[in-house]
């Protein structure tokens, strides 16, 4: 969970690497509306910390706390008040202004992740163990929400939290999330009220549920229509782009699971967002290494996408010629080589192998793609030129190697020529 207190600090010189010059009116508008919004919401002088909230959490009060999380309470019984009291200061504790330092926020979060994971932990029958983390964090959950509208500090606080809301324990044999943190995370990235720089924690915060839990195809989608309409606005900081992206990748479910025709919803988007000229390279890029992770299914042909892929490296390999200093460069090769060849073992031998060589390993045209954009993505990840008859060779391979169906998905429009 210390995560979402670096971003927290960090993230306006992380925006700066990612982000390329003002030379587009629309992009260079959404961004000075933007650090408004952040600059609004960084002034934020909000504290939740009352003197009812700290007088209710004494030192006595801390010690019967720390037993209830222990060995569990029900609504009705005493204990139910000192429960609500204790998790109201530990939340709360966030607001206070006196805390809000790298080490006082990381105490704050301390303290609450040592409650939240160790809830229940003397209560022996397991389904009545689950009953009451279910409750610690349905009563959690409720006081998060209060922080949304605090200073930016705070809100990447109260995001970061969210993925924490386990209502089995860690050592569990599956690991389970409250049911209702889903919804509060796509609310974020709706919500125009909220700055891009505070819906990245979010986008964090939806890779990291995806990676700890399988919530199903239902969750999922949801997950995938609200990153779908955050894309849809082009013009956004391009780290907002790559986080909202990774988290895309983390989707195992690879079509919807309800509607006619059931279309593979996520693979739809990412194909899009490759494709898109007006979209920075890096994003691109970042789109064509997870059409390599995300879940799919036997319908998906891998070989239009790859096609699109190699000539996606082809253009990026021109402009990186042009300004070989930017550092996103690096980054771009590695994605396309991701996009073909799995990361490690473990992404090779899992259900939902990652690259299309592992996807689709009988592919000529695959195997073909991945050898011409190989040369090319090496010298980018690494900083050196690409030869110029390298981006040749790779430029002739996609000339002399179209499909003749570019169409990867029967409900999907065709790759673009």
């Amino acid at each position: 969970m210390a995560a979402c207190l670096v971003t927290a600090f960090v993230f306006p010189l992380f925006c700066s690497v990612f982000a390329g010059a003002d030379n587009n009116p629309a992009e260079h508008e959404h961004r000075l509306k933007q650090r408004q919004m952040v600059r609004e919401v960084r002034q934020i002088s909000n504290s939740l910390l009352t003197e009812e909230v700290i007088n209710a959490f004494g030192r006595r009060a801390e010690r019967e706390f720390n037993a209830i999380m222990a060995q569990g309470t029900r609504e009705g019984l005493p204990g139910f008040r000192i429960l609500q009291d204790g998790l109201r200061f530990r939340v709360y504790a966030a607001t206070d202004p006196d805390r809000q330092t790298a080490g006082g926020m990381e105490a704050v979060l301390k303290n609450l992740d040592r409650n939240l994971h160790s809830a229940g932990s003397q209560i022996p029958d397991r389904q009545d163990k689950k009953r009451f983390r279910t409750l610690v964090c349905s009563e959690t959950l409720s006081l998060l929400k209060d922080l949304l509208d605090n200073n930016f500090l705070v809100r990447s606080f109260a995001i970061g939290v969210l993925p924490e809301l386990e209502t089995t324990p860690r050592r569990a044999r599956r690991l389970e999330i409250y049911e209702e943190v889903d919804d509060v995370l796509v609310a974020v990235l709706a919500d125009p009220g909220q700055p891009d720089a505070v819906k990245v924690r979010a986008a964090q915060s939806i890779a990291l549920y995806l990676e700890k839990f399988d919530p199903g195809t239902k969750v999922e989608m949801s997950f995938a229509a609200a990153i779908r309409e955050q894309l849809d606005n082009v013009h956004t900081d391009v780290a907002y782009q790559y986080f909202l992206l990774n988290a895309m990748a983390r989707i195992r479910g690879g079509r919807q699971a309800v509607g006619r025709p059931r279309r593979a919803a996520v693979i739809e988007t990412l194909a899009d967002v490759m494709q898109d000229p007006r979209r920075r390279m890096l994003v691109r890029c970042r789109a064509a290494g997870a059409l390599g992770e995300v879940g799919y299914d036997q319908q998906i042909r891998f070989e239009p996408i790859a096609w699109k892929t190699v000539q996606l490296g082809v253009e990026a390999a021109l402009k990186y010629n042009v300004n070989p200093n930017n550092p996103d460069w690096a980054e771009c090769g590695e994605r396309l080589f991701l996009a073909f060849h799995h990361e490690n073992r473990e992404r090779r031998d899992g259900p939902s192998p990652q690259g299309f060589l592992n996807r689709s390993s009988n592919s000529e045209l695959i195997n073909g793609g991945y050898a011409a954009l190989l040369p090319i993505a090496a010298k980018m990840t690494f900083g050196h030129d690409v030869p110029e008859e390298y981006i040749v060779a790779a430029s002739r391979w996609v000339d002399d190697n179209r499909p003749e169906d570019l169409k990867y998905d029967p409900h999907a429009d065709a790759v673009k020529p």
